[in-house]
């Protein structure tokens, strides 16, 4: 399968690091305090806004327009077609990973000690019920909805737009991709967007954990590359977020 090219038309490698810099300062302070009411959510719009404006603005800037940073259609059933063959071989991995994770590495991390580690990963069992009423029917399907509606308009759309849109392809043309994966070429430009799209997550919270979506950053990398749009890695990112706020429901 021969990938599209990505590379931005307009080139600025440095300028899209400086950017990230500042997207991941914006991060660091905004994190705290996205529980206080108010505020919280208005800072956390804000950050989401910046990720989403900035690649759309140096788009513009440079004389183009919001498909140079990958946010089109054109090729949206091949999209499609990719995440439900990711979807098909990651999420029940994820589940099982997931379910060993909360409900025996507390106690082993105890066992050994580890005891700062253990206190991130608190010891949980499986506790899937039907809802008792229509009423609580109801209240789960809106649940889901704006589950669904806030991960994908609100976090997969902004990050993607700036992780795999921008940022990405501007480093490509630091690091042009000399590997093949499964058709697709990748390289040291993918992984370093990874890494601060892991580290965006870490910073202000703090918790070793929250580094754990590079992992699944490669396969949106992957995505941007196949297609040359980032329609695919926006639905694979949306669906692997709320399938975890669904798996984290199904625990207590």
């Amino acid at each position: 399968m021969d990938s599209p090219r990505t590379t931005a038309p307009f080139v600025e490698p440095k300028t899209a690091l400086k950017l990230a810099g500042v997207v991941l300062l914006a991060l660091t302070v905004v994190k705290p305090i996205a529980g206080i009411a108010f505020i919280g959510v208005a800072a956390a719009t804000a950050a989401a806004v910046l990720q989403l404006y900035l690649p759309i603005r140096r788009a513009e800037k440079n004389g183009g327009d919001v498909s140079w940073v990958g946010l089109h259609l054109r090729t949206w059933k091949r999209d499609l077609g990719y995440v439900a063959v990711f979807a098909a071989i990651t999420l029940p991995l994820y589940a099982i990973a997931y379910h060993l994770l909360v409900t025996q590495t507390h106690g082993v991390l105890e066992l050994f000690g580890m005891h700062t580690l253990a206190r991130h990963i608190p010891a949980r069992s499986f506790a899937w019920h039907w809802p008792a009423d229509a009423v609580a029917a109801m209240a789960s399907v809106w649940w889901l909805a704006q589950t669904v509606a806030t991960h994908l308009i609100g976090v997969a759309l902004p990050e993607e737009a700036f992780y795999r849109g921008y940022l990405q392809p501007q480093l490509e043309h630091l690091y042009p991709p000399k590997t093949r994966v499964f058709g697709v070429a990748l390289g040291k430009a993918a992984i370093i967007s990874c890494l601060l799209f892991a580290l965006g997550h870490y910073l202000g919270e703090w918790n070793p954990l929250r580094l754990g979506p590079f992992f699944p950053a490669l396969a949106f990398a992957w995505l941007r590359n196949a297609t040359g749009s980032i329609f695919g890695s926006i639905c694979f990112h949306a669906l692997c977020n709320v399938f975890g706020a669904l798996l984290y429901t199904l625990y207590q």
